[in-house]
């Protein structure tokens, strides 16, 4: 089960439901040695491809709330893993995505969620988004991205949270 260009139908194969319900019941059988769907999807089609694969099947009507459920286990497992807020970026090819339609693009509000699930698990080494959108502008290009961000309904509550952390550090 490699993924392909209609990646998001893979969630509706039989062989991918069949691996979920293993999972499951595996888990049912060893609730305390429980193995997340997540990490044996992972482990499968890598980070990358998993996320890939989420991110098609929530644009799909009949295969969106399995991708949604999906996407909220990930968020769960990178905290979990403590990964970086870098490191998801990256994952979720944020880094790649054009710079002016970053803040409307999707994963850009998945990504916002993960960094505050973050915080919330580890209040004691806060993270911000800003040091990681830093890696990718400049202050002045952040600055007029959130400036025009700011008047579009769309991206107007992300572009305000951006302004409140960019000027506690600025």
């Amino acid at each position: 089960m490699k993924l392909t260009e209609g990646e998001g139908y893979l969630l509706l194969s039989p062989q991918f439901t069949q691996r979920l319900k293993y999972v499951e019941k595996l888990n049912a059988k060893n609730p305390t040695n429980g193995t997340s769907v997540v990490s044996t999807l992972t482990a499968y089609y890598g980070e990358t491809g998993l996320y890939r694969l989420i991110e098609a099947g929530i644009k799909n009507r009949k295969t969106e709330d399995l991708a949604t459920k999906l996407q909220a286990e990930k968020i769960q497992h990178w905290v979990v893993k403590a990964k970086g807020p870098d490191d998801v970026f990256r994952v979720m090819a944020l880094d790649i995505v054009h710079k002016d339609s970053i803040l409307s693009n999707p994963g850009f509000s998945t990504w916002a969620k993960y960094v505050d699930a973050f915080n919330a698990k580890y209040p004691e080494h806060p993270t911000s988004m800003i040091p990681t959108l830093l890696n990718y502008f400049s202050d002045v290009a952040l600055f007029k991205l959130i400036e025009v961000a700011e008047i579009v309904m769309g991206t107007k509550s992300i572009a305000t949270k951006l302004q409140e952390k960019m000027s506690k550090i600025g």
